[in-house]
C-alpha cells in the first residue's frame, strides 16, 4: 500500500516536493522529512520497525519517563525510538502541566528521539471522565449553534497551546487524538452513534481544519487509531470510522495480547492504503502480571505484519505491568536486528 501511494505521489510532482508526504498542505519540513524516512522502513531489511513507550498522561511523565525509559536504559542498554504520553485520560491538564510534560517531550526529541501523543478528552458534556456515555450527542461538537460547541472548542484550544510549544520547540508530533473510536467504551465510541460513523468522522475532520488552517499547527503527523476488532460484535471494522485520505497520514491499531500474539487486522487497515503502526501494544488485559514476553509481538509482526512502521508499549498501571521493562525479554526485543533504538533514527539524513 505504502509503494503505491508514492508512486502515485511522485507521478503528480516529477521533483519529489517532501511536501507530498503530508495530508496538510503546510506542513513543515522537519514533518514531511520525518514522514519520508517512516515511509522508507518498509523496503529495509533491518533497522526497519521503530521502539516506543509510553510515559503516562501529562506532566505524570515527571515519575513514569525515569519508570519506563531511563529504567528500560539501565536495564538494556537502549533508548526506545519513540516515546509518548495522553495529553489527558486521567486529568484535564493545565497547560502549566502540559508544559510541564513538554520539556521532557523537547529533550528526548533534541536527543534524536520521535514523540507520539494521544488524546483522550473528558466527556463536554458532563465533565464525568472519558468512559461516561451519558448526554452524547457528537454532531453538536462541529454545530456551531450547539451549547457544548464553544466548550468543546475552549478544549481544543488548552490542548492547541501546548502542541504549540512543542511547534515552537521544533518539535514533530505523531498526533493521535479520540483513539479507539471503533470500541464501545469510550464517549466519541460507536455506541454514541451506532449507525452513523460520520459524526465521529466529522469531528475528527473539524479537529483537522481547526488545527490545521485556525491554529495553525504545522508540525502534526495525524494518526488515525482504532481498537482491536476481529470480527467482535463489541467494536466495528478498523475503517467504520475512518474519515478519509485527506485527513490521515497514518492508520494505527492498539493490540493487547499475551499467548499466540496476533494483529488480527492487520489486512483490514492495509486496505485503507496508509502507512501502518502499532500505537498501543501490551499483554492480555487479564495477564498483565509481568511473565508477558516482549518478543512476541516482533515475531507477530515478522509473521504477518512486516509493513508496520513503529510500535508504542503502554505503560504500567496499579496491578498491571504492561512497560517493556515491567515484562520479559527486553533487551532482546530492543537488540534485534529489525528494531530501530535512538542511536539510529536517522531521518535528519
Amino acid at each position: 500500500a505504502i509503494s503505491i501511494f508514492l508512486i502515485v505521489q511522485s507521478g503528480c510532482n516529477s521533483s519529489q516536493d517532501l511536501k507530498n508526504y503530508s495530508v496538510n498542505p503546510n506542513a513543515s519540513e522537519d514533518v514531511n522529512k520525518v514522514l519520508k524516512y517512516l515511509y522508507s522502513l518498509q523496503a529495509k531489511s533491518e533497522n526497519k520497525i521503530i521502539s516506543g513507550q509510553n510515559c503516562c498522561h501529562g506532566n505524570e511523565i515527571t515519575r513514569c519517563y525515569g519508570a519506563y525509559v531511563e529504567e528500560l536504559y539501565n536495564e538494556t542498554g537502549y533508548w526506545p525510538g519513540m516515546i509518548g504520553v495522553d495529553y489527558e485520560y486521567t486529568n484535564r491538564f493545565t497547560p502549566a502541566q502540559l508544559s510541564e510534560c513538554n520539556q521532557f517531550l523537547i529533550d528526548y526529541w533534541n536527543k534524536g528521539g520521535l514523540i507520539t501523543i494521544n488524546w483522550a478528552p473528558h466527556n463536554p458534556w458532563t465533565d464525568n471522565g472519558t468512559r461516561d456515555l451519558n448526554e452524547v450527542r457528537l454532531e453538536e461538537l462541529y454545530d456551531k449553534e450547539s451549547t457544548v460547541y464553544a466548550k468543546w472548542h475552549a478544549e481544543w484550544d488548552r490542548i492547541a497551546m501546548g502542541l504549540e510549544e512543542l511547534q515552537n520547540a521544533g518539535v514533530v508530533v505523531l498526533w493521535r487524538p479520540m483513539q479507539e473510536m471503533n470500541g464501545g467504551w469510550f464517549w466519541w465510541g460507536w455506541k454514541s452513534s451506532p449507525d452513523n460513523p460520520e459524526h465521529f468522522k466529522k469531528v475528527y475532520q473539524d479537529m483537522f481544519n481547526y488545527f490545521t488552517y485556525e491554529k495553525k499547527l504545522n508540525n502534526l503527523i495525524w494518526v488515525y487509531s482504532v481498537a482491536t476488532h476481529c470480527g467482535a460484535d463489541y467494536s466495528k471494522s478498523p475503517d467504520f470510522h475512518y474519515p478519509g485520505d485527506p485527513y490521515v497520514d497514518i492508520v494505527g491499531i492498539n493490540v493487547y495480547e499475551s499467548e499466540g500474539y496476533h494483529i488480527c487486522d492487520y489486512d483490514a487497515l492495509k486496505a485503507i492504503g496508509k502507512p501502518i503502526s502499532l500505537t498501543e501494544c501490551g499483554p492480555d488485559h487479564n495477564k498483565m502480571d509481568g511473565s508477558f514476553d516482549n518478543t512476541l509481538m516482533l515475531k507477530a509482526i515478522k509473521d504477518h505484519a512486516q509493513d508496520i512502521l513503529y510500535w508504542t508499549t503502554w505503560h504500567d498501571w496499579p496491578d498491571h505491568f504492561v512497560s517493556m521493562t515491567s515484562n520479559l525479554n527486553a533487551k532482546e526485543l530492543l537488540e534485534d536486528p529489525w528494531v530501530v533504538t535512538r542511536e539510529e533514527i536517522n531521518w535528519r539524513d
